[in-house]
């Protein structure tokens, strides 16, 4: 009998234990997380007329800007970056000016649609040619580059055609050699990054972030491009950005010292190169 009485008593003591824990855990248990519900997604007609109203056409621009560049060279990744100052007009020009300390010209390049010039004041030396003698010059590539960035952050998308696959929210925009696919932000409906197609085979990445206002639209101030085919990425940070301005003539004029040695732009092979990085660092 006392055993039975003192299995009951067990019994209970743990019942009571079990229901005091239980409570416990009860009263110390967080409230349910609450999830808003997703945004609904913008209407395809919706990321169109958001494209056409942020359009923003550029026939000039003038910036600071800071340049960094990544590439291989056989196994080795390098890494380049520099502060200079960018010009573009719509007639296909641009120089760009590398800074050093105290305002020093590291170099100056000037890139017209039949006419190329690169020239080190350090060194006093010119390197000339066409654009399409540039060979691997990576420094030139950025000039390969900068009107798609700046066209693609100023298009003029009222005379431009989307094209949508089924439910994708993605458009699409078909040029005369290459096609593009839009990422979209859902939430600002700008442009997150412009993917390039020739036929199947992807040639550039470029993503855009950091928009400001600019002439009362909203232009990408940081760009990063990445080029597969030759493993090069480019980022360009712009700063004091002005855009449709008139720039004087000069500005596209670059004036040689009498003294600098003018030299084939074809003759600024890989191993030439290495006198001009160093400068940029």
């Amino acid at each position: 009998m006392m055993r039975i009485e003192m299995c009951l008593g067990i019994i209970r003591k743990f019942i009571f234990l079990s229901g005091l824990i239980f409570c416990l855990f009860i009263s110390c248990a967080r409230p349910p997380v609450h999830i808003p519900p997703a945004l609904p997604k913008a209407t395809k007609e919706e990321i169109v007329n958001a494209l056409k109203e942020n359009s923003l056409p550029i026939s000039s621009l003038k910036s600071l800007v800071r340049i960094k560049l990544e590439y291989r060279e056989g196994e080795k990744s390098k890494k380049h970056s520099f502060d200079g100052a960018l010009l573009y007009q719509n007639t296909g020009e641009f120089r760009l000016q590398a800074f050093g300390f105290f305002g020093r010209t590291l170099f100056d390049l000037l890139y017209k649609p039949n006419e190329l010039t690169l020239y080190i004041p350090s060194s006093s030396v010119a390197y000339q040619g066409t654009p399409h003698q540039r060979g691997d010059f990576k420094t030139a590539d950025i000039f390969s580059i900068i009107k798609e960035i700046i066209i693609a952050g100023g298009e003029n998308y009222d005379e431009v055609e989307f094209f949508f696959e089924d439910d994708v929210y993605e458009p699409w925009v078909y040029g005369k050699e290459y096609r593009y696919l839009l990422k979209i932000n859902q939430q600002t409906l700008l442009i997150d990054k412009k993917i390039t197609f020739q036929d199947k085979k992807i040639v550039a990445e470029i993503s855009y972030q950091n928009y400001k206002p600019v002439e009362g639209k909203l232009f990408p101030t940081q760009i990063k491009v990445f080029l597969p085919s030759r493993q090069l990425t480019l980022e360009f940070h712009f700063d004091s950005l002005k855009v449709n301005e008139k720039l004087p003539a000069n500005f596209f004029t670059l004036s040689l010292p009498s003294d600098v040695k003018k030299l084939p732009l074809s003759s600024l092979k890989s191993d030439d190169r290495d006198q001009i990085f160093p400068l940029i660092n």
